[in-house]
């Protein structure tokens, strides 16, 4: 029986689910069944496939088989195992339609949280996706015919290999007596440097740490106690307005708010002691700064949160440094260079992924806050990655101009990106935090990897969209027939009054013979923000 029930749409961009919660261990009553309609019409599954999706920060996809319950009537079932609540809190899911291995649609997100279980733990992994039944079939198929092998190779070559381990065996037996025989010729030399071995003793054990552990040789423990003490490993660079040397602490806890849920915090609410760790500050001028600490500070996968325009706080899993600036007449920032692309977007929404990305056929090139339409959720994946999996769309009336138009809302990933920056600045509109965004980034950067065709021969174009003259401008291209990259580094000044970068690709025209193709890998923009204050 199903604990969950709902109707999910292949083509409306929302459900009425509501948020559904599962606990973890609930591997078999975690039953969800759903109706899946197209333009309110009950979807057609006879002869397909249907699979459960998800994606866990930062690495770990999933994917499993749902048991299709009534064909015609759009019908599925899914139970949810460890796989699919693996970590705990708010998840996004949905289902992908597949005839054999080819995909053909997918149904909106859907909203379930993970509720924690007392005998659970989160898991860590390397990504995956995969179709277990699948991979179980083809792994028992290379097991079988490897071992057949395996038997007939050691039938015809037994008397072979037995001749060669009598050979190993006489070879070592013979250099275990070479051995023997050196070693008691040097036998008073050795024990007169190391009367009892204590000396090698004491040598072995200084490789042994019981915070660090055992290390692959004392030079290397002594290299990081050094990097220990030292504080020379570079945390970040700071920008302010002190017109001198500010003084400075670094603080360190572990667990509190936005590292863990409540319920997962082992040192309870406010997470754990603070902590003034050792740093060494450079002072570059009278206006920046860089702090360093020692090397066991150095996060490699750390998060800048928005502290204030004086702290700056980085966060790693449940480890925190804070920055602070102890001056009272001081306002500082850091700046950040953030990657905008098209993973994890659902087309039709801008919930997950607030950027999209329009093909258009035409004879000039549109005008971009006017122009309709939307990619489909299996493109953007494409778009996503660098990857060699290619987009391919073609224009083939004569004079028709293949685009790919590329919407960039910088306004919006901000203000998700970094909670309370806005506000810090009074700027609680729209165009207010349009205006605070041109002062705050200093740097915009589209890029687009792909190439293009047409009636005059290979080549692609990338132009940008001037919101002031309403017209495209630069001229980024190549005339390769592979994949190369191509970008456009600019500044504010093309960042509309509605908050977005507008880019555009595109190929040379159809002569109606010749069709006009665009071809495209990956699709990014790159903006450079100063976080913080002044």
């Amino acid at each position: 029986m199903a604990k969950w029930a709902g109707t999910l749409s292949t083509t409306e961009p929302y459900n009425q689910l509501g948020i559904l919660k599962a606990r973890q261990g609930n591997k078999n009553s975690e039953v969800f069944e759903f109706k899946i309609v197209q333009n309110g019409i009950p979807y057609d599954l006879s002869g397909f496939r249907v699979f459960f999706c998800t994606h866990f920060e930062p690495y770990v996809s999933v994917e499993k088989n749902a048991e299709i319950i009534d064909a015609k009537k759009g019908i599925i079932r899914f139970t949810m195992d460890d796989d699919c609540m693996q970590k705990i809190g708010r998840q996004e899911g949905y289902f992908e339609i597949y005839k054999e291995d080819t995909f053909l649609d997918a149904t909106q997100n859907f909203t379930y949280t993970v509720q924690t279980s007392i005998i659970k733990r989160l898991m860590d992994g390397e990504s995956y996706i995969q179709r277990l039944e699948d991979l179980l079939k083809k792994l028992q198929e290379a097991m079988d015919k490897s071992q057949e092998e395996v038997e007939k190779w050691l039938e015809e070559n037994r008397k072979k290999i037995d001749d060669l381990m009598k050979e190993m065996d006489q070879f070592f037996a013979d250099k275990k007596i070479e051995f023997n025989e050196w070693f008691e010729s040097v036998r008073e030399i050795l024990e007169s440097i190391d009367p009892g071995g204590i000396l090698l003793s004491e040598i072995t054990k200084a490789r042994s740490s019981e915070r660090y552990g055992t290390f692959e040789n004392l030079d290397k423990r002594l290299e990081f106690a050094e990097a220990v003490f030292a504080a020379d490993t570079k945390l970040m660079s700071i920008n302010h307005n002190f017109r001198g040397y500010p003084k400075i602490r670094v603080l360190y806890w572990e667990y509190g708010m936005a590292t863990r849920p409540l319920e997962m915090e082992p040192t309870g609410i406010g997470g754990g002691n603070v902590q003034m760790i050792d740093f060494n500050v450079e002072y570059l001028d009278p206006y920046s700064l860089v702090v360093k600490v020692p090397i066991t500070y150095k996060f490699s996968d750390q998060e800048l949160v928005f502290a204030g325009n004086k702290r700056f706080r980085l966060i790693s899993d449940y480890k925190v440094l804070q920055v602070e600036l102890l001056e009272d007449d001081v306002s500082a920032y850091v700046e950040q260079t953030v990657t905008l692309d098209f993973k994890n977007k659902v087309s039709g929404s801008m919930v997950e992924n607030p950027h999209k990305i329009i093909g258009d056929r035409g004879t000039a090139l549109p005008d971009p806050e006017t122009l309709p339409g939307d990619t489909s959720t299996a493109g953007y994946k494409k778009f996503a990655e660098l990857d060699g999996d290619i987009v391919n769309v073609v224009a083939t009336d004569k004079g028709e101009i293949m685009k790919i138009v590329e919407f960039f809302d910088i306004v919006t990933d901000i203000d998700r990106r970094y909670p309370g920056l806005f506000e810090s600045f009074g700027a609680t509109t729209r165009e207010q935090q349009v205006v605070i965004t041109r002062n705050l980034v200093s740097s915009v950067t589209p890029v687009t990897y792909g190439y293009g065709s047409g009636a005059n021969g290979s080549k692609l174009t990338m132009q940008i969209y001037n919101p002031r003259s309403k017209t495209w401008v630069g001229n980024s291209a190549h005339t390769e027939a592979t994949t190369n990259k191509l970008n456009l580094a600019v500044d504010t000044y093309y960042l509309g009054d509605d908050g977005f970068v507008y880019t555009i690709v595109y190929a040379p025209a159809s002569d109606g013979a010749t069709p006009s193709v665009v071809n495209i890998d990956y699709v990014s923009l790159e903006y450079k923000l100063k976080v913080g204050g002044i």
